[in-house]
């Protein structure tokens, strides 16, 4: 198999898996979404560590150095650890009350919102088929807070705050599973005391089998993550940022024809003025990709 070929399929795995993600936490429906989410970031710092340990056992020590002297890059780390921790929280309540359709708007938006920050932090310029692409998007969310009477909530703090972390995960000092680490063990002490605090679920219900569930959370989390971070190393980021659709694809198809939700005709619109922006951007993409690669070939 060709390294181009094993990082697609890696990587590919990674969305489809992000995509079927809402069948695993709607499972897990009979827990407060806060509470899964408590347990998610307990399990996700266990796996990390394990993890960590059985690949680089090295590094371990120098990730306990780093949170035991706090310095401007733990801060990015703890930012980064509030804003995956919303995302995570937001996502897992949107699935587990029905709301499957807007945060696969979200993901649909996300790379849109990539590109806004980007031009707005970093002061990277956007190219022609970018600015119609965010300027679609934009009237998709404008018609629908109009006329659904209420912002697509669910949609924008999903796309926000991915956006947001993936932003300032630029600027931290750690790999992708470092970093995750020290996020969630930073976001750990809150998730034990919301454990303390919540109160805890009546015996007899949920079942045995969804507590022994809930102890996968940090399998579920990772397992992408690392075929993710083994894929994208043999691909260039435009076949990735054309990969990525299979995440919020997948989530929009399992709301319509697994969970039965309505498509209301003004959600439709706005996913369809979505879908054309990143059409257009993903076919510049492309056509910018060709004339790279031409350029790389004739030159010397």
């Amino acid at each position: 198999m060709s390294s181009g070929l094993r990082g697609f399929l890696l990587t590919a795995g990674a969305f489809v898996i992000w995509g079927l993600m809402p069948l695993y936490w709607r499972l897990l429906a009979e827990f407060p979404a806060s509470y899964i989410l408590c347990q998610r970031v307990i399990w996700a710092v266990v796996s990390l560590a394990l993890l960590l340990i059985l690949r680089s056992p090295q590094r371990l020590p120098v990730i306990l150095a780093h949170l035991r002297h706090p310095d401007r890059g733990l801060l990015l780390q703890a930012l980064a650890g509030l804003l995956i921790g919303t995302n995570w929280m937001v996502f897992i309540w949107a699935v587990t009350h029905e709301h499957v359709l807007q945060a696969s708007l979200g993901y649909f938006v996300n790379p849109l919102v990539n590109v806004v920050l980007g031009r707005l932090v970093l002061g990277e310029r956007l190219s022609r088929a970018q600015q119609v692409a965010v300027l679609l998007a934009s009237l998709a969310v404008a018609l629908m807070a109009l006329r659904l009477e209420h912002l697509p909530w669910i949609s924008l703090t999903l796309a926000g705050t991915f956006g947001s972390y993936s932003l300032l995960k630029k600027r931290t000092p750690f790999s992708s599973l470092e970093g995750l680490l020290v996020e969630t063990s930073l976001l750990l002490p809150l998730a034990l005391v919301g454990l303390l605090l919540l109160p805890a679920p009546s015996a007899g219900s949920p079942s045995p089998w969804m507590h022994a569930l809930l102890l996968t959370t940090g399998l579920a989390t990772v397992t992408p993550l690392l075929l993710f971070g083994a894929g994208v190393k043999h691909l260039k980021l435009g076949t990735v940022g054309l990969i990525q659709y299979l995440a919020p694809s997948g989530q929009f198809l399992l709301a319509l024809w697994v969970f039965h939700e309505p498509l209301l005709k003004t959600q439709l619109i706005g996913f369809i003025l979505i879908w054309t922006g990143l059409a257009i951007t993903s076919v510049d993409s492309v056509r910018q990709m060709g004339r790279n690669r031409r350029s790389a070939l004739a030159t010397p």
